[in-house]
């Protein structure tokens, strides 16, 4: 795990002391597929084809893709190509020795754990269910995942601190990503028990 316990802040009561990143293979794009029109006969005004029709006032819409849903980037239902941990904090313990306190804040203790996405896994000082006592609910309850966006602009590639007061054992979905200070946050909700985690 990157970054020595001693050059590290101490984490606040709520603060995620380390991140594991998994990164996932990148889904090759759909070749892209043309209507062979070279049979088919425009009529003036009809509006087939791409670009202007001759004929007098007569435009007609390109067939491009603007309506096509795109595709994630990246294959979830494949292993993981790389996997990072890192730490953000360092977990403080008066009556823990040294080797306790490094300890403390690893992913060796599932009841530590809270998973955001399958790109995205936090480590906390105590297990989740003590810290966060509070369920996350509607947009009052939303986590920030504060860090650096992935090029593709769909998953987070660099953690920087968390800000994060309740737990959704029902797992979480992304909301949005806004500006934040030296970099973005991720804002995830919590998943009702109704709908399916995207």
């Amino acid at each position: 795990m990157s970054r020595r316990s001693d050059s590290l802040p101490v984490c606040s009561q709520y603060e995620a002391c380390a991140v594991k990143l998994s990164r996932y293979p990148e889904v090759s794009p759909p070749p892209r597929t043309t209507t062979d029109q070279s049979t088919s006969t425009t009529t003036e005004g009809s509006g087939e084809g791409s670009g202007e029709v001759e004929g007098e006032e007569s435009t007609a819409f390109p067939e491009y893709d603007e309506f096509v849903t795109s595709i994630a980037p990246f294959d979830f239902n494949a292993q993981p190509n790389n996997v990072t941990e890192k730490k953000i904090c360092k977990c403080v313990d008066s009556l823990a020795t040294e080797d306790e306190e490094e300890n403390s804040c690893s992913f060796s203790n599932p009841d530590s754990i809270m998973n955001i996405d399958p790109t995205l896994e936090l480590s906390f000082c105590k297990p989740v269910t003590q810290l966060f006592r509070t369920k996350c609910v509607g947009r009052r309850g939303m986590l920030r995942i504060i860090g650096h966006v992935h090029e593709t602009g769909e998953i987070i590639d660099d953690v920087q601190s968390t800000a994060i007061f309740c737990n959704c054992e029902t797992g979480f979905r992304r909301v949005g990503i806004e500006p934040w200070i030296n970099g973005y946050a991720f804002t995830y909700q919590c998943i009702n028990p109704w709908e399916h985690k995207l």
